[in-house]
C-alpha cells in the first residue's frame, strides 16, 4: 500500500466522514470512491452511508485497518453507534464480520454484537454555526460533531443554538450523509447567510437543551453502556412507583419538538409517545424529564436492580399424549420442580392430557397421587365451558380440548357469533338514534358521513365499513349518508326554504342557491323535487 501524504489529526467529538472528508482533501483524492481505489478497497455496495457507520461492513473494516486508525478508536470516537449501543437491542452478528469483531470484546464498552444492527439515525446531518464559526478560527476549516447527530437533539449543547440541517430560504439540504460533507456558513444554491444565530437561541433551562446535553453526556461516558431493556425497566418502576404517568410527563415537558428529529423541520406536533426499545429519544425524554442525569441514571440502576421486562410464558398445549410427555421431560430437565399441584395450575393442559391419556405414566413421574382425582363426564363439562366460574371453565375447555374437540370448536364458533351478533345490534341502533337525531336539527343540512357515524360509538373507519357489510341487506342500506342523499336532502331544504317565501325558482336556480354543481343527474333530482 502506498505510504500516506499526509495524515490529519482527529478533533473531539469529530463525526467519521468529517475526518475522511479532511483526509481526502488533505491527500488531493477529490471523491470517497478515489479513497477507496488508493487504498485498493473493493467498489462501495449501494446505500453505504459515507459519513456515519450505520451497520459495521467490511468496508469501514478495511478502512480502519488501511487508515491504521483502528477499529475501537472508530467506533468509539467517530461515530454514534456507542450511543446506539446505550439502547439496541441485541442482534445475531453476521458471520463476515465475525473474525473482526473476535478480538474486541475486551476494548469495548459493550458486545461486538451491536455493531451489526442497523442504527436509525437521520439522513440529513446537523450543525451548528457558532461551532463553525469557531473551528474556522481555530483550526481552519469545520468539522461535523457527533452529539450534533444523535436523534432528539435538536440544539447545540454548548451554545444553545437550533441546529442546522437545511437552508431557511431555499431548503437544500446542506449536510447529505451519505456524501462528502463541507460545511460552509454560506448556502451553495441561493446564497443565503447561515452565520446569524439571533432567531434561533434556545433557552439552556429548557427540556430541549437538558435532552442534548443528557445524551451528549451518554455518548462520552466512560461508564458501560447499559441494556435499552433494563433501562426501560427501571423507567416503568420507578413512574409505577410514583404514580407518574409516563406519556403525560414527556409530553409537558417536550411538546411538539419531542419527535421533530422524525421529520425534515424542527417543528411538528408529536401526538402519542411510548418507551419502545428502539425508541431511544422516548427513552431519553423521559429520563430528563423525570430529573436524572447520566451519571445518576447508572446509580439508580445499580442499586434499584429493576425487573426487566417479563417474557411472555410460553402456552404449552399438547396434541398427544407423546407430544405431552416429551414438554413434562422438557420442563423436568429444565430444572423446575414438578409435583401434582404446581403442573395442574401452572400447565393445565400436559396434566389434562396425561390424565385423561396417560395416567400409569405420570404417576411413576410425580409419584402416587394423594389427593383424590375426579374426572366429571363430558355432558357436565360442556355445560361448565360457558356457565362455570373463570377457573372452572378454563380447565372444563382444556379437558373437552381432548375428549370432544369437534363439539368444542362448534360451540367457540356459535357462541362467537352470537356475541358478535348481539354487539353489532347494539352498535346499529346506536347509530340510527344518532342519525335521527343528526336529520331533525335545523338549520342548512350537514352530512352524516362515515367519521361521524365512527366517532359515535367510537370505532374505526374499517370497523364501520366490516359493521355495515355484516348487516343483512349488505352495503346498499349504509349506516352513514351517501353523498346522492345528502344532495336530496340540501335540495328539499332549499326548496322549502324558498317556498315559504314564496319565491319560484327554476332547476339550475335551485341547485345554485343550494351551492350544488349543474349536472344533468342533479338538475333531475332538482325537477323531482319541484315536480313530484
Amino acid at each position: 500500500m502506498r505510504p500516506f501524504p499526509q495524515m490529519p489529526e482527529r478533533y473531539p467529538d469529530e463525526l467519521v466522514g468529517s475526518f475522511l472528508t479532511r483526509f481526502i482533501d488533505a491527500n488531493a483524492l477529490g471523491s470517497k470512491y478515489a479513497l477507496l481505489k488508493w487504498l485498493d478497497l473493493p467498489s462501495i455496495s449501494y446505500g453505504w452511508q459515507f459519513m456515519d457507520i450505520s451497520v459495521l461492513t467490511p468496508i469501514w473494516i478495511s478502512l480502519a485497518e488501511r487508515l491504521e486508525i483502528g477499529l475501537s478508536d472508530l467506533i468509539c470516537e467517530l461515530s454514534t453507534k456507542p450511543y446506539w449501543a446505550c439502547f439496541q437491542a441485541k442482534r445475531r452478528r453476521a458471520p463476515s464480520v465475525e473474525s473482526a469483531l473476535g478480538n474486541l470484546e475486551g476494548k469495548l464498552p459493550f458486545s461486538p454484537d451491536f455493531l451489526r444492527s442497523p442504527s436509525h439515525t437521520r439522513l440529513e446531518l446537523q450543525f451548528c454555526a457558532q461551532c463553525a464559526r469557531q473551528d474556522l478560527r481555530s483550526i481552519g476549516v469545520p468539522s461535523l460533531r457527533r452529539s450534533h447527530q444523535l436523534p432528539g437533539t435538536f440544539v447545540c449543547h454548548e451554545h444553545a443554538l437550533q441546529l442546522i440541517h437545511r437552508c431557511p430560504n431555499c431548503a437544500t439540504v446542506l449536510a447529505p450523509r451519505s456524501d462528502l460533507v463541507r460545511i460552509s456558513l454560506t448556502c451553495p444554491v441561493c446564497g443565503c447567510d447561515l452565520g446569524d444565530p439571533t432567531a434561533d437561541v434556545v433557552g439552556r433551562s429548557t427540556p430541549i437543551f437538558r435532552l442534548a446535553v443528557f445524551e451528549h453526556d451518554c455518548l462520552h461516558s466512560a461508564e458501560a453502556p447499559r441494556q435499552a431493556s433494563e433501562v426501560a425497566g427501571f423507567v416503568r418502576n420507578f413512574c409505577r412507583e410514583s404514580n407518574i404517568n409516563m406519556n403525560a410527563v414527556t409530553m409537558e415537558a417536550f411538546g411538539s419538538a419531542f419527535n421533530s428529529w422524525r421529520r425534515e423541520s424542527f417543528g411538528g406536533t408529536a401526538h402519542a409517545t411510548r418507551i419502545d426499545l428502539q425508541g431511544m429519544p422516548t427513552l431519553c425524554a423521559c429520563l430528563v424529564a423525570l430529573g436524572f442525569t447520566h451519571h445518576s441514571l447508572h446509580a439508580a440502576i445499580a442499586n434499584s436492580a429493576p425487573t426487566v421486562e417479563p417474557t411472555t410464558r410460553r402456552v404449552i398445549r399438547p396434541k398427544s399424549a407423546s407430544e405431552a410427555r416429551k414438554e413434562l421431560l422438557a420442563l423436568v430437565t429444565g430444572g423446575q420442580k414438578l409435583n401434582w399441584c404446581i403442573l395442574r395450575t401452572r400447565h393445565s393442559s400436559i396434566y389434562w392430557c396425561l390424565v385423561l391419556n396417560d395416567f400409569a405414566w405420570l404417576e411413576k413421574q410425580l409419584g402416587f397421587c394423594r389427593v383424590g382425582l375426579t374426572i366429571p363426564p363430558v355432558r357436565q363439562d360442556r355445560r361448565a365451558a360457558f356457565y362455570a366460574k373463570k377457573q372452572k371453565q378454563s380447565d372444563a375447555r382444556t379437558r373437552l380440548l381432548y375428549r370432544d374437540p369437534g363439539w368444542l370448536a362448534e360451540a367457540l364458533k356459535s357462541s362467537s357469533n352470537e356475541r358478535l351478533a348481539n354487539r353489532d345490534d347494539h352498535l346499529v341502533c346506536l347509530i340510527q338514534k344518532a342519525k335521527a337525531n343528526w336529520f331533525a336539527r335545523s338549520g342548512r343540512p350537514e352530512r352524516f358521513s362515515q367519521e361521524r357515524a365512527a366517532e359515535v360509538v367510537g370505532l374505526k373507519l374499517h370497523r364501520l365499513r366490516l359493521l355495515n357489510q355484516r348487516l343483512p341487506l349488505g352495503p346498499e342500506s349504509p349506516l352513514w349518508e351517501s353523498s346522492t342523499h345528502y344532495r336530496l336532502r340540501v335540495l328539499r331544504w332549499t326548496f322549502e326554504r324558498f317556498s315559504n317565501c314564496g319565491t319560484l325558482l327554476s332547476s339550475s336556480q335551485l341547485l345554485r342557491e343550494a351551492n350544488l354543481r349543474n349536472t344533468p343527474d342533479l338538475r333531475s333530482l332538482a325537477a323531482r323535487i319541484m315536480h313530484p
